[in-house]
């Protein structure tokens, strides 16, 4: 039964990507130029774009349930933030109500064969090279470019399910740029996906978007580091793990 499912499931995806590759490139793409995308931001939008392709057609292995969209921020970018417990975790980032996203990734991913060439054609921020300085210049170009973020502030994905400390980048970008924390709580993503066979398992998985954080809430000493503790306690309280 494992077997057969897991199969099933590489057939979909594999003919949903074939699908997407030549529809992206004969259609979306040109329109995008035509509209004046730029290069990255062409790479972003597709990349964001597969990945919901991939969620929804998924079903009905994965069931996937959204809650609070309403909690975006209308017209103006966010900083999603998300807990880390799958490899796979960032195709269910693309979820959220943007599709526009520059995405923190860790040095290792831009070195893989197909997924690094198409993330540094989207200009992914390299989590662990990128000084705060060179953030904020980065963060303040594309957010006049209406571009959103996705960051796992937890740095690796957790082999326990239980959150890890948080790290700082998201919250500096908030402050500096003036732009809201959102968090995103997800639940489930363990069970659909594992690194040993059975790869793929039947899951409901649970996507909530909390209420926004925003960084004029926080202005005293070094505001980034209490804004980083304020929203690590919401994620712990959300998920039953207050210290």
């Amino acid at each position: 039964m494992h077997l057969l499912q897991n199969l099933y499931y590489l057939i979909v995806i594999s003919a949903v990507t074939i699908v997407f590759e030549i529809s992206y490139h004969l259609v979306a793409k040109p329109l995008l130029y035509l509209r004046g995308y730029k290069r990255d931001d062409i790479y972003r939008i597709k990349n964001a774009v597969y990945g919901k392709v991939c969620v929804r057609a998924s079903w009905p292995v994965l069931k996937v349930k959204m809650k609070g969209r309403k909690n975006v921020p209308k017209g103006q970018p966010c900083v999603f933030v998300y807990n880390h417990r799958s490899n796979v975790d960032i195709f269910f980032a693309s979820m959220v109500p943007r599709s526009n996203l520059m995405v923190f990734v860790r040095s290792w991913p831009f070195r893989l064969r197909l997924f690094g060439w198409s993330m540094q054609r989207a200009n992914y921020i390299n989590s662990e090279t990128t000084a705060h300085d060179e953030l904020v210049r980065k963060g303040l170009d594309l957010v006049d470019r209406k571009v959103s973020f996705v960051v796992f502030p937890e740095g690796h994905r957790s082999r326990d399910g239980k959150l890890r400390r948080f790290y700082s980048g998201a919250f500096y970008l908030s402050i500096h740029t003036g732009i809201p924390i959102v968090p995103v709580v997800m639940t489930g993503i363990e069970k659909f996906f594992s690194t040993k066979f059975p790869f793929i398992n039947t899951a409901n998985v649970e996507i909530e978007l909390l209420e926004p954080v925003y960084p004029q809430d926080f202005t005293e000493g070094q505001p980034w580091l209490r804004m980083r503790k304020h929203v690590e306690g919401i994620y712990r309280k959300h998920l039953g793990e207050e210290l």
